[in-house]
């Protein structure tokens, strides 16, 4: 009965969000029923050098609108299990791990790329060297959720 398209919810609500690493170690949190703009904000804050989680979908069924509040609430519920402290204690493992391309590298190719690219390609020039544990993530506080 499970499978029943009678039993099914008549409304689809596509949830997605992420976390972000705050100013002072602890996860922060963004959601949104538009999964655009939740990949568009953590492509912003991932460019601002900030530590982001993958971005986090699900997808609800529900039988009346008013139920919304509380899948939202569920939802969050899920994104605060799933990216807690001891998530981002193991992204900083990893992140401790040896890199393939060196510090003196990724300095040398930045002095030869500085002043010869557009303010979008530097952006994510330093983006890689953050991927790359070239260069430290900000700890920014940034609003959200």
């Amino acid at each position: 009965m499970t499978d029943d398209i009678v039993r099914k919810g008549h409304y689809r609500k596509v949830l997605s969000g992420f976390a972000w690493e705050s100013g002072n170690g602890e996860p922060r949190f963004f959601w949104d029923a538009m999964k655009a703009v939740t990949c568009k904000t953590r492509t912003e804050f991932t460019l601002k050098g900030l530590l982001c989680t993958p971005v986090y979908i699900r997808e609800y069924r529900l039988t009346e609108m008013s139920d919304f509040p509380e899948v939202s609430r569920a939802f969050q519920a899920e994104l605060r299990q799933c990216f807690s402290e001891e998530y981002f204690a193991r992204l900083h493992w990893l992140k401790s791990l040896p890199s393939g391309i060196t510090g003196p590298n990724y300095r040398q190719a930045t002095t030869e790329l500085e002043g010869r690219c557009s303010a979008a390609a530097w952006l994510l020039w330093q983006s890689l060297g953050r991927r790359w544990n070239c260069i430290a993530f900000n700890k920014e506080e940034t609003g959200g959720h």
